[in-house]
């Protein structure tokens, strides 16, 4: 299976049933603002002031690269969004973001939506939640 098309079943198992991480039941985390709704934009300047950071898990500037080319993608990476994982291209154009606090927890944070700032339409935060990978 090519990288393209395993990016976007896994960000698909992702988006509809969290799948791929386990909710963690952790007891210290930063606090997390409701973000449900929000432009990713709005949502993620909330997530910074509340002390997320961004976690970069594409570790080379490569727009090419499959993971981010699709649907936002682009345009979320040109922006500086670094803690952007995935982005799919087609049906809802889900994205994936990961952030993590002063406690080591991890945020995951999907978009869906298309963004088009000329038109004013941006894509909005669908779900988040705490996560850990599973072993």
């Amino acid at each position: 299976m090519n990288r393209s098309v395993m990016t976007v079943v896994t960000l698909t198992a992702i988006f509809i049933t969290n799948s791929s991480f386990a909710h963690c039941p952790v007891t210290n985390h930063t606090e997390v603002p409701v973000i449900t709704g929000l432009t990713y934009h709005d949502a993620r300047d909330l997530l910074l002031e509340a002390g997320w950071q961004p976690v970069k898990s594409i570790h080379y500037n490569d727009i090419e690269n499959p993971d981010i080319s699709y649907g936002n993608g682009a345009l979320f990476w040109t922006k500086g969004y670094i803690e952007l994982e995935s982005c799919a291209g087609t049906g809802l154009s889900p994205c994936l973001f990961d952030f993590s606090d002063i406690y080591s927890n991890s945020l995951k944070v999907v978009t869906v939506g298309e963004e088009s700032p000329k038109d004013n339409i941006y894509a909005s935060v669908d779900r988040y939640w705490l996560a850990c990978e599973e072993l």
